[in-house]
């Protein structure tokens, strides 16, 4: 044994041992990022020097490659080792100033941020520490990626920049990167497969080395030989330097124990159902369509998400649940014509958690018979109807279609712009009056209806408290706003359906009741590409006194009602149709399938910039800027 000291305090260290390493044994902090177990120590960071008293002398040097000698008195902080750190950091973060890791080690550090320019991109995470390099080469023994150029040009790559055919992907330089830059796919063409748990029913990652379950008897790590680099290649055997009792053995081998038993308990269980992925039901084709025994691991406090419910999507959290019952029983098409007799009573029940879980949250359960046939079955069936209001629905869902439009993609962008966006979809009209719903109306500040059918938009919220809530939030100041289905159903009068080339004969339009955010005035859009221009002259000569709006994409209108005026704004073309002009109709007399003729109508195009006043009908055009240079005199 070799006696050192470390800020004052002595530690008894082995042979060959460095500084770092007898200090993280005994949980005394030095900082650093290019140290790993399983690479030699090269002291890339210097964040982890210290000061060395020796035999009367005093010098600064790595911790990480400097082998303890007895008698060493080791200083792990001092004015001069606090300042040397903090300069360091500083580069580190003017190279790397998206690195969240090296962001929180500067804060550990005392190191705000950086005095020094920052000279690459402003998403740059590595910091040339050399370890992914090392790994590749000194462990699994490929050397698939190396450093390339010099200065501020050095960078991590592979030869010539070019996917590496030696490339494992095994991930092992993913794993050891200290700011977690490396993407696999700049260096391999193949995809890397992760290894799923099976006992986390594939929403969670394991090891190669791993634990099974939790109550797994004997409860030891297994290696898997199928995923383990040692196994199929003879590289790696990096869990030997983390497994302090040596226990590691490669090369043991599956082994029959005879042993003395009283009796023998046979419990053969059942199969589990696997869904075929991509069927009608979409499992295996939309991230939010999981199996029951995948929910489960989902609620559970030791599961995947530590029993947080999220979309598998975007890992937000739902607002609603439909639980599809009979799937995989009761069913021909998959040989399994008999009950499941489980299935209802669990539904049920991860239906209750999940609402435990997230108050306000919308659950259905579609059913062909509830069968709560057990002792007091029927009296949790009846709670989960009464006291947590889970709605049960007798039908057999055929099909699930994600709508690919939904509030989550405007959802990730309000977030960029600094909201706090929640995504409200009632699926039934019943769901638009429950007070979960309105309560989160009366926090919110600005209501954003997206596309799809304005008809369904108009048929869901009409008459609702929902709606009324909205309106009165609106009344109070609130922002109302929409896209597509959802902009043209703000208006009093909204166009609900009729194709384009047929517009301009009687009776090829629908016409129906709007939100009536917008009074008096009629949106449709898509209104170029789709060439509209014939349904808003339609309904503009039905109703001289509304005004026709054709917005374009790319392209919208801020409405002021208090000013009544609306600006244009976007990179297209805003097209107002005014029939106040209208001097002779033939629609009054027209029978359905007669052609309609108007005279005398009014037609503005508008562009960014333009703004229309709506108590005097009048548009504003952008102002014209002349170049001089353009101008002959």
């Amino acid at each position: 044994m070799v006696m050192i000291k470390i800020d004052s305090n002595e530690y008894e260290a082995l042979p060959g041992e460095t500084v770092l390493e007898v200090a993280k044994r005994n949980n005394v902090f030095i900082p650093t990022l290019c140290h790993h177990p399983s690479v030699e120590p090269y002291s890339a960071c210097r964040l982890c020097v210290v000061e060395v008293t020796q035999k009367g002398w005093t010098k600064v040097t790595a911790s990480c490659s400097l082998l303890v000698k007895e008698g060493m008195d080791i200083k792990t902080s001092s004015p001069r080792i606090d300042r040397s750190r903090k300069v360091l950091m500083e580069l580190y973060l003017a190279r790397c100033p998206g690195s969240e890791d090296l962001k929180d080690l500067a804060s550990k550090l005392g190191v705000d941020g950086s005095r020094f320019k920052t000279y690459t991109e402003s998403n740059e995470k590595c910091i040339l520490c050399g370890l992914c390099v090392n790994v590749c080469e000194q462990v699994m023994g490929v050397g698939a990626i190396g450093f390339a150029n010099r200065g501020a040009n050095r960078d991590v790559v592979s030869p010539f920049q070019e996917h590496s055919d030696v490339c494992t992907t095994c991930g092992a330089c993913a794993f050891v990167c200290p700011t977690q830059c490396i993407d696999l796919s700049d260096i391999s063409p193949r995809t890397p497969e992760p290894l799923l748990s099976d006992y986390d029913a594939g929403l969670a990652q394991r090891k190669a080395i791993h634990i099974p379950f939790p109550q797994a008897i004997p409860n030891v790590p297994i290696i898997d030989k199928e995923a383990c680099m040692y196994a199929l290649n003879g590289t790696c055997k990096s869990c030997e330097n983390f497994c302090e009792p040596n226990a590691i053995l490669y090369d043991q081998e599956n082994q029959e124990i005879q042993v003395n038993i009283g009796s023998v308990i046979l419990s053969p269980g059942a199969d589990v159902y696997e869904p075929p992925e991509g069927d009608s039901l979409g499992y295996g084709l939309y991230p939010n369509v999981l199996t029951s025994l995948e929910f489960e691991r989902m609620l559970s406090a030791s599961g995947p998400f530590q029993g947080h419910i999220k979309k598998l999507s975007d890992g937000e959290e739902p607002r609603k649940i439909a639980w599809l019952q009979c799937i995989g029983s009761r069913d021909e098409s998959c040989d399994h014509k008999y009950c499941s007799s489980v299935c209802c009573m669990y539904s049920i029940k991860e239906a209750v958690i999940a609402k435990e879980h997230l108050p306000g949250l919308d659950t259905h359960i579609y059913f062909m018979d509830m069968r709560t046939f057990g002792k007091d079955f029927e009296r949790y069936y009846d709670r989960a109807q009464d006291e947590y209001g889970v709605v049960f629905r007798r039908s057999r869902v055929p099909r699930i279609e994600q709508n690919r439009e939904t509030g989550e993609a405007y959802s990730k962008l309000f977030k960029k712009l600094g909201g706090k966006p929640v995504v409200l979809n009632p699926e039934f009209r019943d769901s638009a009056n429950h007070h979960d719903l309105i309560e989160i109306v009366e926090k919110s500040h600005a209501f954003f209806f997206t596309g799809g059918n304005q008809l369904r938009i108009t048929t869901m919220l009409g008459g609702t408290n929902l709606l009324k809530s909205i309106r009165k939030k609106h009344e109070e100041g609130a922002l109302i706003a929409g896209t597509s289905a959802g902009a043209a159903c703000l208006t009093g009068t909204m166009i609900a359906g009729g194709e384009s080339e047929n517009a301009l004969i009687t009776g090829e339009l629908e016409l129906s009741h709007g939100l009536n955010f917008i009074e008096n005035a009629v949106i449709d859009t898509h209104f170029t590409t789709r060439g509209r221009f014939p349904r808003l002259i339609h309904v503009v000569a039905e109703n001289p006194g509304v005004l026709g709006i054709g917005i374009g994409e790319c392209t919208g209108a801020i409405w002021d009602l208090n000013k009544k005026k609306f600006d244009v704004i976007g990179s297209r073309n805003l097209v107002v149709v005014d029939g106040v002009t209208i001097t002779a109709s033939n629609k009054a007399d027209l029978k359905p399938g007669e052609p309609l003729c108007v005279e005398n109508i009014t037609i503005h195009i508008l562009t960014k910039g333009s703004s229309y006043d709506l108590g005097s009908r009048k548009a504003t055009l952008p102002p014209v800027v002349i170049d001089k240079a353009d101008v002959e005199i």
